[in-house]
């Protein structure tokens, strides 16, 4: 992870209104040199708008953005030093690949020597120097995301902004992509900030993960955190599948209180009234102390979800066995991993 006392960018108690309706509420946050920090929440929640503020696409309504110790209010996109990488590239369609790159500079008067090193210099660092003569129409959706970012790179912005640049991609080209740009951003020491609905694209790719809710920040922490450790009840429940379970703690066992039946030790754990247990937390186990029965199951490859009726207390657990299936009586070990919320 980056230097957090290296602040590049600082986002100051940043409001947001349209008309009557508030979508972003004192959202104040730092952002380190070569940080990679990614913005992620249900659609609504004011993930784009804040990326849009950073780059000056829209105003805020009150706070400020600093960049380099610079505030950007009043300032207009093409003077942030930011770059940004929209979700469908917005590349000239009549324009060959160099011809797109070259057009920031050409706007910024750039010389065209300079502009020739510069492009040249672009074009090698996202791997597409052979494709300088080819028009967008001739490249596939993964070489064009990459023209879409060589393109800010040639204007060497303090801050890249990504708004769901990989959501037009198929999953192993979105994988690919995802190393590409965490690759770039450690070569050029590059501050990112990346927008998307996907989290398990933004626990793979981040430094950090800011999760937005209702144009509030639920939690800003490094992915396995967010993960592990889920701030609130909302949490747990966007990024990724979690069981939550009620109940009480006497004596370091928690009891749930839908099934007074399930009991687990919890000693030593700073107990609270909901349990949260990620479905592969659990394992299948002839010998484990919790005893149930599947209800259905959802074959995922390396892994059957399986949703385990426990009373009156059902549960998802993730089985790495292949012989589990519907309607089967089955036996758990004691999760490997607790976490409490409130």
């Amino acid at each position: 992870m980056a230097d957090q006392t290296n602040t590049l960018l600082r986002i100051e108690n940043i409001e947001k209104s349209f008309g009557d309706t508030t979508v972003l509420k004192d959202i104040s946050i730092d952002v380190a040199q070569g940080e990679l920090i990614t913005f992620i929440g249900p659609s609504g929640s004011g993930k784009t708008t804040l990326l849009r503020i950073v780059g000056g696409f829209h105003d805020q309504s009150s706070g400020e953005i600093v960049i380099s110790g610079a505030s950007m209010n009043g300032v207009p996109p093409e003077k942030r030093e930011t770059g940004m990488v929209f979700q469908n590239y917005a590349l000239f369609p009549h324009m060959t690949v160099y011809q797109n790159v070259e057009y920031g500079l050409k706007i910024a008067k750039v010389t065209k020597e300079e502009r020739r090193t510069r492009i040249e210099e672009a074009l090698q660092q996202v791997h597409l120097h052979e494709y300088a003569d080819r028009k967008p129409s001739e490249l596939s959706g993964g070489q064009q995301q990459r023209v879409a970012i060589a393109r800010c790179l040639v204007l060497k912005p303090k801050v890249l902004l990504l708004d769901e640049p990989l959501s037009n991609l198929d999953a192993n080209l979105r994988a690919y992509m995802r190393d590409e740009i965490r690759r770039l951003k450690e070569e050029l020491n590059l501050t990112i900030i990346f927008v998307t609905h996907d989290q398990d694209e933004a626990l793979s790719i981040s430094d950090r993960v800011l999760v937005l809710d209702g144009g509030l920040v639920q939690q800003l922490d490094d992915p396995s955190t967010v993960y592990q450790q889920p701030a609130n009840e909302f949490v747990a429940n966007f990024v990724g599948y979690a069981n939550i379970i009620e109940g009480t703690v006497e004596g370091g066992v928690f009891k749930a209180t839908e099934e007074e039946g399930f009991q687990l030790n919890v000693n030593g754990l700073d107990a609270k009234s909901k349990l949260v247990i990620r479905p592969e937390h659990f394992e299948v186990n002839e010998d484990g102390p919790i005893r149930g029965r599947i209800t259905k199951t959802v074959y995922h490859g390396s892994y059957t979800r399986c949703s385990v009726q426990i009373g009156q207390l059902e549960l998802l657990v993730d089985a790495r066995k292949e012989n589990v299936k519907r309607d089967m009586d089955i036996r758990l070990s004691h999760p490997t991993h607790l976490h409490f919320i409130d």
